[in-house]
């Protein structure tokens, strides 16, 4: 199924949510055709991957801070 077995999801977190905040996402996962979980996915690794591009910026520009 998978090349790399560490790619396989087995890995969990638990998030716990109040009955708005689960609403809303239940809502906007119906609302575009998908499961929630697959939805939330990819909703933290794209906020992850944002997170890990503005603390690589700050380490770049510290970096060019030094060698000036």
């Amino acid at each position: 199924m998978h090349d790399d077995p560490n790619r396989r999801r087995t890995e969990k977190v638990t998030v716990r949510l109040d009955k708005y905040e689960h609403q809303l996402l239940v809502s906007l996962a119906e609302y575009h055709g998908e499961r929630a979980s697959t939805m939330l996915r990819a909703m933290l690794m794209r906020e992850a991957k944002l997170v890990q591009d503005e603390s690589q910026a700050v380490m770049d520009s510290r970096r060019a801070k030094l060698s000036d």
